[in-house]
Protein backbone atom coordinates (compact mmCIF):
# COMPACT_ATOMS: atom_id res chain seq x y z
CA UNK A 1 0.00 0.00 0.00
CA UNK A 2 1.18 3.52 -0.84
CA UNK A 3 0.37 6.56 1.29
CA UNK A 4 -0.69 9.85 -0.27
CA UNK A 5 -0.66 12.19 2.70
CA UNK A 6 -2.16 15.55 1.74
CA UNK A 7 -1.64 17.00 5.23
CA UNK A 8 2.11 16.46 5.33
CA UNK A 9 4.22 15.86 2.20
CA UNK A 10 7.09 14.55 4.35
CA UNK A 11 4.88 11.62 5.44
CA UNK A 12 3.72 10.82 1.92
CA UNK A 13 5.02 7.95 -0.21
CA UNK A 14 3.58 9.70 -3.26
CA UNK A 15 5.24 13.05 -3.83
CA UNK A 16 2.99 15.99 -4.65
CA UNK A 17 3.05 19.71 -5.17
CA UNK A 18 0.33 22.33 -5.11
CA UNK A 19 0.26 25.19 -7.57
CA UNK A 20 -1.67 28.43 -7.17
CA UNK A 21 -2.58 30.29 -10.37
CA UNK A 22 -2.71 34.12 -10.51
CA UNK A 23 -6.50 34.07 -10.23
CA UNK A 24 -6.27 32.10 -6.96
CA UNK A 25 -7.24 28.69 -8.33
CA UNK A 26 -5.25 25.82 -6.86
CA UNK A 27 -4.12 22.66 -8.62
CA UNK A 28 -2.26 19.58 -7.38
CA UNK A 29 0.31 17.57 -9.31
CA UNK A 30 1.25 14.06 -8.18
CA UNK A 31 4.64 12.43 -8.56
CA UNK A 32 5.26 8.84 -9.62
CA UNK A 33 3.24 6.02 -8.03
CA UNK A 34 2.54 2.37 -8.69
CA UNK A 35 -0.71 1.60 -10.46
CA UNK A 36 -0.56 -1.96 -9.10
CA UNK A 37 -0.72 -0.97 -5.41
CA UNK A 38 -3.62 0.42 -3.43
CA UNK A 39 -3.21 4.07 -2.43
CA UNK A 40 -4.41 5.35 0.93
CA UNK A 41 -5.22 9.05 0.70
CA UNK A 42 -4.95 10.91 4.02
CA UNK A 43 -6.38 14.42 4.32
CA UNK A 44 -8.06 17.12 6.33
CA UNK A 45 -11.08 18.80 4.75
CA UNK A 46 -11.31 22.12 6.54
CA UNK A 47 -12.23 24.31 3.56
CA UNK A 48 -13.67 24.29 0.06
CA UNK A 49 -10.09 24.42 -1.25
CA UNK A 50 -9.22 21.19 0.57
CA UNK A 51 -12.27 19.52 -0.95
CA UNK A 52 -11.37 20.81 -4.42
CA UNK A 53 -7.84 19.40 -4.10
CA UNK A 54 -9.26 16.03 -3.05
CA UNK A 55 -11.56 16.06 -6.09
CA UNK A 56 -8.51 16.63 -8.31
CA UNK A 57 -6.64 13.76 -6.64
CA UNK A 58 -9.62 11.49 -7.24
CA UNK A 59 -9.67 12.48 -10.91
CA UNK A 60 -5.98 11.58 -11.30
CA UNK A 61 -6.21 8.25 -9.47
CA UNK A 62 -9.41 7.19 -11.23
CA UNK A 63 -7.95 7.91 -14.65
CA UNK A 64 -5.01 5.70 -13.71
CA UNK A 65 -7.54 3.07 -12.60
CA UNK A 66 -5.90 2.84 -9.18
CA UNK A 67 -7.76 1.34 -6.22
CA UNK A 68 -7.70 3.92 -3.45
CA UNK A 69 -9.16 4.50 0.01
CA UNK A 70 -9.74 7.72 1.89
CA UNK A 71 -9.01 8.70 5.48
CA UNK A 72 -10.39 12.06 6.59
CA UNK A 73 -8.97 13.43 9.82
CA UNK A 74 -11.35 16.39 9.91
CA UNK A 75 -14.47 16.82 7.77
CA UNK A 76 -15.97 20.25 7.39
CA UNK A 77 -19.75 20.58 7.79
CA UNK A 78 -20.01 17.69 10.27
CA UNK A 79 -21.87 19.99 12.66
CA UNK A 80 -24.44 20.96 10.02
CA UNK A 81 -25.95 17.48 10.15
CA UNK A 82 -29.59 18.40 9.69
CA UNK A 83 -31.84 20.86 7.89
CA UNK A 84 -32.23 24.00 10.01
CA UNK A 85 -34.71 25.61 7.63
CA UNK A 86 -35.46 25.29 3.94
CA UNK A 87 -33.70 28.55 3.04
CA UNK A 88 -30.30 27.35 4.31
CA UNK A 89 -28.22 24.50 2.89
CA UNK A 90 -27.84 21.03 4.38
CA UNK A 91 -24.07 21.33 3.98
CA UNK A 92 -23.12 17.89 5.34
CA UNK A 93 -25.32 16.38 2.62
CA UNK A 94 -23.65 18.60 0.01
CA UNK A 95 -20.12 17.64 1.11
CA UNK A 96 -21.11 14.00 1.56
CA UNK A 97 -22.50 13.83 -1.95
CA UNK A 98 -19.21 15.08 -3.37
CA UNK A 99 -17.16 12.56 -1.36
CA UNK A 100 -19.40 9.64 -2.31
CA UNK A 101 -18.97 10.54 -5.97
CA UNK A 102 -15.16 10.39 -5.88
CA UNK A 103 -14.82 6.62 -6.25
CA UNK A 104 -12.85 5.65 -3.12
CA UNK A 105 -13.32 1.99 -2.18
CA UNK A 106 -13.68 3.00 1.47
CA UNK A 107 -13.98 6.23 3.43
CA UNK A 108 -13.09 6.73 7.09
CA UNK A 109 -13.79 9.84 9.15
CA UNK A 110 -12.13 10.57 12.46
CA UNK A 111 -14.57 11.31 15.30
CA UNK A 112 -17.69 12.32 13.32
CA UNK A 113 -20.04 14.72 15.07
CA UNK A 114 -23.01 12.39 14.72
CA UNK A 115 -24.02 9.16 13.00
CA UNK A 116 -25.51 11.28 10.19
CA UNK A 117 -21.96 11.65 8.87
CA UNK A 118 -21.73 7.95 8.07
CA UNK A 119 -25.08 8.10 6.27
CA UNK A 120 -24.23 11.13 4.14
CA UNK A 121 -20.58 10.33 3.44
CA UNK A 122 -20.85 6.54 3.35
CA UNK A 123 -18.07 6.27 5.90
CA UNK A 124 -16.94 4.35 8.94
CA UNK A 125 -15.37 5.81 12.08
CA UNK A 126 -11.60 6.02 11.87
CA UNK A 127 -10.13 4.40 14.97
CA UNK A 128 -6.66 5.94 14.63
CA UNK A 129 -6.36 6.48 18.38
CA UNK A 130 -8.60 5.98 21.38
CA UNK A 131 -8.23 9.66 22.02
CA UNK A 132 -10.17 10.20 25.21
CA UNK A 133 -8.73 7.10 26.83
CA UNK A 134 -5.22 8.35 26.07
CA UNK A 135 -6.11 11.76 27.46
CA UNK A 136 -7.65 10.18 30.54
CA UNK A 137 -4.42 8.33 31.25
CA UNK A 138 -2.45 11.55 30.84
CA UNK A 139 -4.91 13.31 33.13
CA UNK A 140 -4.52 10.60 35.77
CA UNK A 141 -0.77 11.04 35.60
CA UNK A 142 -1.18 14.78 36.07
CA UNK A 143 -3.71 14.60 38.89
CA UNK A 144 -2.28 11.38 40.39
CA UNK A 145 -5.77 10.14 41.15
CA UNK A 146 -8.95 8.63 39.72
CA UNK A 147 -11.07 10.85 37.50
CA UNK A 148 -14.78 11.42 36.98
CA UNK A 149 -16.10 11.99 33.46
CA UNK A 150 -18.48 14.77 32.44
CA UNK A 151 -20.57 14.79 29.25
CA UNK A 152 -21.39 18.46 28.53
CA UNK A 153 -24.63 18.02 26.57
CA UNK A 154 -27.07 15.58 24.97
CA UNK A 155 -24.90 15.09 21.91
CA UNK A 156 -21.94 13.98 24.00
CA UNK A 157 -24.18 11.61 25.97
CA UNK A 158 -25.36 9.93 22.77
CA UNK A 159 -21.80 9.76 21.43
CA UNK A 160 -19.98 8.46 24.49
CA UNK A 161 -22.44 6.68 26.75
CA UNK A 162 -20.99 3.21 26.22
CA UNK A 163 -18.88 0.73 28.16
CA UNK A 164 -15.62 1.99 26.65
CA UNK A 165 -15.98 5.44 28.22
CA UNK A 166 -17.62 4.28 31.41
CA UNK A 167 -14.62 2.04 32.01
CA UNK A 168 -12.36 5.10 32.07
CA UNK A 169 -14.12 6.30 35.20
CA UNK A 170 -15.80 3.90 37.61
CA UNK A 171 -17.85 6.72 39.13
CA UNK A 172 -21.16 8.19 37.87
CA UNK A 173 -20.81 10.50 34.87
CA UNK A 174 -21.69 14.16 35.41
CA UNK A 175 -24.20 15.41 32.84
CA UNK A 176 -24.38 18.95 31.51
CA UNK A 177 -27.48 20.63 30.18
CA UNK A 178 -28.30 23.90 28.43
CA UNK A 179 -31.34 26.02 29.23
CA UNK A 180 -32.50 27.95 26.18
CA UNK A 181 -34.88 30.84 25.71
CA UNK A 182 -37.78 29.26 23.82
CA UNK A 183 -38.44 32.41 21.79
CA UNK A 184 -34.88 33.38 20.82
CA UNK A 185 -33.09 30.04 21.07
CA UNK A 186 -30.30 31.74 23.01
CA UNK A 187 -28.58 29.72 25.74
CA UNK A 188 -29.42 31.30 29.08
CA UNK A 189 -27.72 28.86 31.42
CA UNK A 190 -25.40 25.86 31.39
CA UNK A 191 -25.51 23.65 34.45
CA UNK A 192 -24.83 20.16 35.81
CA UNK A 193 -28.04 18.12 35.98
CA UNK A 194 -26.81 15.71 38.64
CA UNK A 195 -24.58 17.64 41.07
CA UNK A 196 -25.36 15.05 43.75
CA UNK A 197 -23.21 12.56 41.81
CA UNK A 198 -20.05 14.66 42.12
CA UNK A 199 -17.52 12.60 44.08
CA UNK A 200 -14.84 15.19 44.78
CA UNK A 201 -12.53 13.62 42.18
CA UNK A 202 -10.75 15.42 39.32
CA UNK A 203 -13.25 15.83 36.49
CA UNK A 204 -12.52 15.28 32.80
CA UNK A 205 -15.00 16.85 30.37
CA UNK A 206 -15.23 14.82 27.14
CA UNK A 207 -16.52 15.93 23.73
CA UNK A 208 -15.69 15.74 20.04
CA UNK A 209 -15.08 19.36 19.04
CA UNK A 210 -14.24 22.77 20.44
CA UNK A 211 -14.80 26.04 18.61
CA UNK A 212 -14.68 29.10 20.88
CA UNK A 213 -15.44 26.91 23.89
CA UNK A 214 -18.45 28.75 25.32
CA UNK A 215 -20.25 25.57 26.39
CA UNK A 216 -17.12 24.26 28.08
CA UNK A 217 -16.60 27.53 29.95
CA UNK A 218 -20.15 27.19 31.25
CA UNK A 219 -19.51 23.60 32.31
CA UNK A 220 -16.32 24.58 34.16
CA UNK A 221 -18.15 27.38 35.96
CA UNK A 222 -21.00 25.04 36.92
CA UNK A 223 -18.67 22.40 38.35
CA UNK A 224 -16.77 24.99 40.36
CA UNK A 225 -20.07 26.23 41.75
CA UNK A 226 -20.43 22.71 43.18
CA UNK A 227 -16.81 22.66 44.37
CA UNK A 228 -14.71 25.80 44.01
CA UNK A 229 -11.53 23.72 44.38
CA UNK A 230 -12.48 21.11 41.77
CA UNK A 231 -9.64 19.97 39.53
CA UNK A 232 -10.75 20.09 35.90
CA UNK A 233 -9.40 18.74 32.63
CA UNK A 234 -11.03 18.58 29.21
CA UNK A 235 -10.50 16.21 26.29
CA UNK A 236 -11.71 17.09 22.79
CA UNK A 237 -10.64 15.58 19.47
CA UNK A 238 -11.09 18.45 17.02
CA UNK A 239 -9.79 21.88 18.09
CA UNK A 240 -10.94 24.24 15.35
CA UNK A 241 -10.30 27.69 16.81
CA UNK A 242 -7.33 29.24 18.63
CA UNK A 243 -9.83 31.20 20.72
CA UNK A 244 -11.03 27.86 22.07
CA UNK A 245 -7.48 27.01 23.15
CA UNK A 246 -7.17 30.34 24.94
CA UNK A 247 -10.54 30.04 26.66
CA UNK A 248 -10.08 26.45 27.79
CA UNK A 249 -6.55 27.05 29.04
CA UNK A 250 -7.88 29.80 31.31
CA UNK A 251 -10.76 27.72 32.71
CA UNK A 252 -9.25 24.20 33.01
CA UNK A 253 -6.19 22.85 34.77
CA UNK A 254 -5.28 20.67 31.81
CA UNK A 255 -6.52 20.77 28.18
CA UNK A 256 -6.11 17.86 25.73
CA UNK A 257 -6.85 17.79 21.99
CA UNK A 258 -5.44 16.42 18.72
CA UNK A 259 -4.13 17.92 15.50
CA UNK A 260 -6.94 16.58 13.29
CA UNK A 261 -7.98 20.11 12.30
CA UNK A 262 -4.51 21.66 12.17
CA UNK A 263 -1.07 21.47 13.76
CA UNK A 264 -1.41 24.06 16.50
CA UNK A 265 1.73 25.74 17.81
CA UNK A 266 2.62 28.20 20.60
CA UNK A 267 0.38 26.40 23.08
CA UNK A 268 -0.15 27.46 26.71
CA UNK A 269 1.74 25.32 29.21
CA UNK A 270 -1.40 23.47 30.32
CA UNK A 271 -2.44 22.48 26.78
CA UNK A 272 -1.45 19.11 25.29
CA UNK A 273 -1.83 18.20 21.62
CA UNK A 274 -1.65 14.57 20.50
CA UNK A 275 -0.36 14.11 16.96
CA UNK A 276 -2.70 11.61 15.33
CA UNK A 277 -2.17 12.82 11.76
CA UNK A 278 1.55 12.12 11.56
CA UNK A 279 1.89 9.42 14.20
CA UNK A 280 1.33 6.38 11.99
CA UNK A 281 0.98 5.26 8.42
CA UNK A 282 -1.11 2.27 9.40
CA UNK A 283 -4.69 1.80 8.29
Amino acid sequence: MQILNLTNPDRSDVRWEKICFPDGEVQIRLGEFSRKETISVRCRITSAEDLFILMQVADILNRHEVTWSLQIYYLMSMRMDRVIDFNTPFTLKVVGGVIRSLGAVSVSVCEPHSNRTAKEVGSRVMDIIQTHQAHAHFSKDFFNDKIQLCFPDEGAILRYRCKFYLDISKTPVLIGEKKRNIETGKIEKIYIKNPEDYKGLPVMVVDDLCDAGGTFLGIAKSIREIDKDAKLSISVVHMVNRKGIENLSSAYDQVYFTNTYRDWDFLPDNCNMIDVVNSSNEE
